[in-house]
């Protein structure tokens, strides 16, 4: 029993540490009755091994006679919550004598017992009764095909039995071992002329491949078209293989011609005949640098194109095909030694060879000159120009002009610049002094830059996003806008779980907990509810739990479904994830899994938090809190718990719940009027005799969660409405404080 109870503390203490860093200071337990948080048997610990001490804490419970009895172990953290209470149904009986056994005999037998100690035994010299067994059923051959029943047992060293192992076992029929050796080989064209004489294939060193290959080469091939050829094997045994065969196609033989070119020769434009073009001279037989040397040599008399005809004969004095090709013949190029004399250049006019403005290059570096000069020339009115530069060589010949268009702009003056001012904006620009200012005490502007972008970057969509940044100069001007494209990446997304507790006025009974009649009624619906009632998902709907996890009373008790949002932090009424879970009767909740803490896979970071049911109204944080991936807690059983508005809670035996009477879910409670919350409860037994109920049953209208609709007399859900809008006056209202 030690074992169970430290497990049952294991879970709990593994349970909080999956919501938040949580360290014990104190702990207690108790059997039967809660005697209240505090009043339990204290749990000593020096060393802070709890788990230690639960086990001396259980080594020393004394119970009487056997039966069942609720061991119950609760702990309090350093944040001074103590955490739910974790009980198990623990069963004691009667001291268990201790039995040592060992192996001493072994037996099987299959399909019908003989008797314990006639079966077939087991011999195992080592010990080892594995091995023996295998051994035994592989030495067995007596069993007929089919399928039988395998069984085993051992005697222990006091002489008792064990019961019976057993094992169906398929028993196939023995397949014989065949030694198939080839000892002949033979193939055939089309039709099989029977086994046997076919044509043999000799491989007199067994290499069969090879002899198919030299067999076929050796016989007369059949006539040309597609044939089908045939092979098989005869074994030692004296059997035949079946036959192999694959598609053949014969062609007509094709005649062996050597060609060794022994002349050749080529001619342009007009073929002279063969034998009687330019000889192509090759005394190595290089034919290929013979023609190259034939062309530099060949001397056109007219410029153009011309087509190149070449062909060669062979040993047998045959001549090939001619083979042509196009060849552009262009002027000759005479060879100028061109050395770089003089330089010069001028806009737009040219006033004539060597009369622009000279380049002066006493290093022979032109290109210099070219800078050199037109930025000691007086630049020409302002607008766009034609820059010539032409250069003169050593034979007195001017080069062709080399021009591109220059831009003359208006001078700009000097000006002292100091930035005292800077701002930013993103993808619009809203104009100068309109954007983002950024922030630098020190002057030191690109560290502005970066605290300002990595203050931002979080709050952008994904995607690619137009950064624009300019900064004011001392004189008041301000700067042309200096653009860049920011590429910003969606941030990882982890599980961020929640320790939520919450109670709802409906079913609540005490200060410690709420009624969970519907889930004793088998009410509670396995497939969440909040879809069909038209509550908004992001990122959840259609979420479902098992029996198992309804009927699972360790933690707690299952009291209905709950709807849990995480709303923007600058915006609380956006809606940026939700999540549907499940509150016991004690206020926790719990995720659809049956234990783990509700969880939101989103990234981290500040959020508000509400949670909603079907027929109360929700509840919201009034400040944003801190989730991450450690977890965070949220105990809105507590009035100290801040939410956003007023009255957003109703207080009950000293704690804070949800409102109930929002029947329609609409976000206000209604007891005349339009869309009231009251009329639905009527309609819901037949909207004729008032005394009339709707049970068993699971509806929005049971607003106190007792599995039954009732509009008059005891704990009727009517009442319920009319006290919370404050009992007097019947078209008072109550709204829930959400935005």
């Amino acid at each position: 029993m030690a074992r169970l109870l430290h497990t049952i503390l294991l879970f709990f203490a593994a349970a909080i540490l999956n919501a938040q860093s949580f360290r014990i200071s104190q702990a207690e337990w108790f059997t039967g009755n809660d005697p209240g948080e505090g009043l339990g048997t204290a749990m000593q610990v020096a060393d802070g091994a709890w788990d230690e001490a639960l086990e001396e804490v259980t080594a020393s419970l004394s119970f009487g006679t056997p039966g069942s009895v609720v061991v119950s172990v609760r702990a309090k953290g350093a944040n001074g919550y103590w955490s739910s209470v974790f009980r198990q149904v623990v069963h004691t009986g009667s001291a268990v004598s201790g039995r040592q056994v060992r192996v001493q005999a072994g037996e099987y037998f299959w399909d019908t017992d003989p008797g314990e100690g006639n079966a077939t035994p087991l011999l195992a010299f080592d010990g080892d009764f594995n091995s023996a067994l295998e051994q035994a059923i592989t030495s067995n051959n007596t069993i007929t095909s089919g399928a039988h029943r395998l069984f085993v047992r051992v005697q222990g060293a006091e002489n008792g039995w064990s019961a019976l192992f057993t094992q169906v076992v398929q028993v196939n029929t023995a397949i014989s071992a065949r030694d198939i050796q080839v000892q002949q080989g033979e193939f055939f064209f089309d039709s099989d002329p029977g086994e046997g004489s076919g044509i043999p294939l000799l491989a007199i060193d067994g290499d069969w491949n090879n002899a198919l290959e030299t067999g076929m080469s050796s016989v007369a091939s059949p006539a040309e078209g597609s044939h089908l050829l045939y092979v098989r094997m005869r074994g030692a045994d004296g059997a035949w293989s079946n036959e192999y065969k694959t598609v053949l196609h014969v062609s007509s033989s094709i005649p062996m011609r050597s060609v060794a070119v022994q002349a050749g020769e080529y001619y342009f434009d007009t073929d002279p005949g063969e034998g009687n073009a330019t000889p192509l001279l090759a005394l190595d037989g290089d034919f290929d640098g013979a023609l190259e040397q034939a062309l530099a040599s060949a001397n056109l008399n007219y410029q153009g194109s011309h087509v190149l005809g070449v062909r060669v004969r062979g040993a047998d004095t045959g001549w090939s095909a001619t083979f042509r090709s196009v060849v552009h013949i262009g002027p000759e190029l005479i060879v100028r030694a061109v050395r770089v004399q003089q330089g010069e250049f001028f806009f737009d006019s040219d006033p004539g060879q060597g009369n622009g403005t000279p380049l002066l290059a006493f290093d022979g570096n032109w290109s210099d000159a070219v800078e050199t000069g037109t930025t000691s020339e007086a630049a020409p009115a302002i607008g766009d120009h034609l820059l010539y530069v032409r250069m003169r060589g050593a034979d007195g010949t001017w080069s062709n002009e080399y021009k591109t268009v220059l831009h003359v702009s208006a001078p700009v003056s000097t000006r002292p610049v100091a930035v005292v001012n800077g701002e930013y904006f993103w993808d619009t620009d809203p104009g100068a002094g309109n954007g983002i200012v950024l922030s630098a005490a020190d002057g030191a502007f690109d560290e502005a830059v970066e605290e300002a972008l990595n203050a931002d970057v979080n709050n952008l969509s994904a995607g690619p996003h137009l950064l624009g940044l300019r900064v004011k100069a001392s004189d008041g001007g301000w700067s042309a806008v200096c653009r860049s494209v920011v590429n910003v990446t969606a941030p990882p997304e982890h599980p961020l779980p929640i320790q939520l507790a919450v109670f709802l006025q409906g079913p609540l009974k005490s200060a410690t907990g709420m009624s969970d009649t519907l889930r004793t009624q088998g009410l509670i619906p396995l497939q969440e509810p909040f879809t069909a009632l038209g509550f908004a998902h992001v990122g959840s709907g259609g979420e479902t739990i098992t029996a198992a996890t309804l009927n699972n009373t360790i933690l707690g008790k299952v009291v209905d479904w709950i709807f849990v949002e995480l709303r923007d932090k600058s915006d609380p009424s956006k809606v940026v994830h939700t999540r549907v879970g499940l509150v016991r009767d004690n206020g926790t909740t719990i995720s659809t899994n049956g234990f783990a803490n509700i969880a939101f896979n989103t990234t981290p970071g500040d959020y508000y938090v509400a949670v909603h049911h079907r027929n109360h109204l929700g509840v919201m944080t009034s400040a944003p809190i801190a989730l991450s991936a450690s977890g965070a807690s949220l105990d809105l059983r507590l009035t100290s718990t801040p939410t956003h508005g007023t009255e957003a809670r109703v207080e009950r035996f000293g704690r804070a719940a949800l409102w109930s009477g929002d029947v329609n879910a609409d976000g206000m409670v209604l007891y005349t009027g339009s869309e009231n919350d009251r009329d639905p409860i009527l309609q819901a037994i037949g909207g004729i005799v008032p005394t009339n109920t709707d049970g068993p049953t699971y509806r929005s209208e049971d607003v106190n969660m007792d599995g039954s609709v009732k509009y008059t007399g005891s704990e009727n859900d009517r009442d319920r409405i009319l006290q919370n809008i404050g009992g007097i006056v019947p078209t008072n209202t109550r709204e829930a404080q959400v935005p």
